[in-house]
C-alpha cells in the first residue's frame, strides 16, 4: 500500500509534466485586444502577427501605443483578417524586418493610414484589397525593397509622400477602371528606378513634385 508521500510524489510528477513541457514552435508569444477597438492582435514565434476582429484600428498620437511597439524588430509577417476595415496611423511603422503582408481572402479593408508602412524596409511586395478606398500620406514611405505595385480600381486618393523614396519600385499599375482622381504632393518622389507611368483617365489633380527626383522616369501616359 503506498504511503501519503508517495502519492504526494506522484502529483508532482503529473504537475511537471503538463506545466513544464516546452512550448511549440509557433505557438503566440502574445495575445491581446487592441484597445480602443474590437479587434485582437497576435504574435507568433515565428514573427507573424495576426490582425483579426471587426472594425477599424484605433487612432494613436504615437506609434510607440501600438501594443506591439517593442516587438517591431521581430515582425517579419502581418496577416490582416476580413473583418478589419482599416490599419491605422503607423501601426507597422519601422517594422524593418517585415517581409510580407497578407490580406483575407474577402478583405472588407477601406483605408491604409498615414505612415502605416512607412520604413518597412524589407517589404518586397504588397497585394492591397480591391476593398482599399484610400492610400494615405506616408503609407509606403522608405519601403526601399518594394519592387512593384498595383493600384486596386476602387482607390480614389493617394496621399502625400505615399510613396516617397521606393528607390526599388519599378513597376506601378493601376487595375481595372480605377476610379483614382487624386495624386498628392510628392506622392512618388525619389522612386529612383521608375520608368514608365499610365495614369488613370480620372485623376483630375497631380500634386507638387508627384514624382519629383524620378531619375529614370521617361514615359508618363
Amino acid at each position: 500500500m503506498k504511503t501519503i508521500s508517495q502519492f504526494g510524489g506522484v502529483l508532482l510528477a503529473l504537475f511537471l509534466c503538463l506545466f513544464l513541457l516546452p512550448v511549440p514552435a509557433g505557438a503566440e508569444e502574445d495575445s491581446s485586444n487592441i484597445e480602443g477597438s474590437q479587434l485582437n492582435w497576435s504574435l507568433n514565434e515565428d514573427g507573424t502577427l495576426t490582425i483579426s476582429g471587426e472594425g477599424d484600428m484605433p487612432y494613436y498620437d504615437d506609434s510607440t501605443d501600438w501594443p506591439w511597439d517593442d516587438q517591431r524588430d521581430i515582425i517579419r509577417a502581418v496577416t490582416i483578417e476580413a473583418g478589419v476595415t482599416s490599419i491605422g496611423v503607423e501601426a507597422f511603422y519601422n517594422c524593418t524586418n517585415l517581409e510580407e503582408v497578407t490580406f483575407a481572402e474577402r478583405s472588407q479593408l477601406e483605408t491604409i493610414g498615414d505612415a502605416a508602412f512607412s520604413g518597412c524596409k524589407s517589404l518586397t511586395s504588397i497585394e492591397i484589397p480591391d476593398s482599399v478606398a484610400s492610400i494615405g500620406n506616408y503609407a509606403f514611405d522608405n519601403c526601399t525593397s518594394l519592387t512593384e505595385i498595383e493600384i486596386p480600381a476602387s482607390v480614389t486618393s493617394i496621399g502625400c509622400y505615399a510613396f516617397h523614396f521606393c528607390s526599388g519600385l519599378k513597376t506601378v499599375t493601376f487595375k481595372g477602371n480605377s476610379q483614382l482622381t487624386t495624386i498628392e504632393a510628392s506622392a512618388f518622389q525619389a522612386c529612383t528606378i521608375l520608368s514608365s507611368i499610365n495614369i488613370p483617365a480620372n485623376v483630375t489633380s497631380i500634386g507638387n513634385s508627384a514624382f519629383y527626383a524620378c531619375l529614370y522616369l521617361t514615359t508618363v501616359t
